[in-house]
């Protein structure tokens, strides 16, 4: 039976001092698409960037098929090369989410097609995801249809910001995904999404799913996967989300655990 494994990238798969897919990784992940498995790069980064980190699988004949942008929002074909589920918010909906965090006062961007908008143009992070989406950062927040809302925040408020949000943005769901961010989709949108709109696509049991994660982003991913793994370097959510705690990422867990699954 086919496996399906689908994975976060920052924090699982590579990390602030090793940015690339190490080459045990890439070998791991040959490993799977040799045997007919499936390996889905699935992350908060834009979609954008993560087709142009399979590329890095790419130049080495390794032919993953999908990756999940903002985690989860959007799946891409790599084979078609086109958007095949996108679950974006609307432009009322952003008017909806931007009108109640500047109630607020909280700091936020979002994704337009050629640009990301945002109350905060010179913020570190905005120039940070505007490297990783590869459009320049607006000071223009017309409302626009956008994958994500993203919010700065201290991480000590982090908690209390999310309980306010919910109050007011009861229509959506809104996780942190870093200390620091706190994120808002459409309603039951998330990396658990992905697993289930795949396994459909592609007739894959449920018993033969693996969710690979570091974070509370992925939470829904490990609770829902058959078999759900997580790096010893990651947060008690995860963890406590999971039924295998492996290595550090910076040392290649997820590696060595592919290989373990075709010993």
């Amino acid at each position: 039976m086919k496996k399906l494994f689908v994975s976060d990238v920052d924090g699982t798969l590579v990390t602030a001092d090793k940015p690339h897919l190490s080459r045990e990784l890439k070998s791991a992940i040959e490993l799977t698409v040799n045997n007919g498995d499936l390996f889905v790069l699935c992350s908060g980064r834009p979609t954008s960037n993560l087709i142009e980190l399979s590329k890095e699988l790419y130049e080495d004949d390794i032919k993953v098929e999908y990756v999940a942008g903002f985690n989860g929002v959007e799946i891409f074909d790599l084979i078609k090369g086109e958007v095949i589920v996108d679950n974006s918010l609307s432009c009322s909906d952003i008017e909806q989410i931007t009108s109640a965090c500047d109630s607020l006062n909280l700091d936020y961007l979002y994704f337009d097609t050629d640009c990301i908008r945002t109350n905060m143009p010179d913020n570190y992070w905005a120039i940070r995801e505007s490297g990783f989406y590869g459009h320049p950062v607006s000071a223009d927040t017309t409302a626009c249809k956008s994958p994500k809302v993203l919010l700065v925040v201290e991480e000590a408020d982090n908690y209390q910001i999310q309980s306010q949000l919910k109050e007011l943005l009861p229509d959506f769901d809104i996780f942190e995904s870093a200390p620091h961010f706190i994120e808002i989709v459409k309603k039951d949108i998330n990396k658990a999404s992905v697993v289930k709109q795949i396994m459909e696509l592609e007739n894959i049991n449920h018993n033969h799913t693996y969710g690979f994660g570091d974070s509370g982003n992925d939470v829904e991913l490990l609770e829902y996967a058959n078999t759900a793994v997580v790096v010893a370097n990651g947060n008690p959510k995860a963890k406590a989300s999971a039924d295998i705690v492996i290595g550090d990422a910076s040392d290649n867990a997820i590696a060595d655990y592919l290989f373990s699954v075709y010993e």
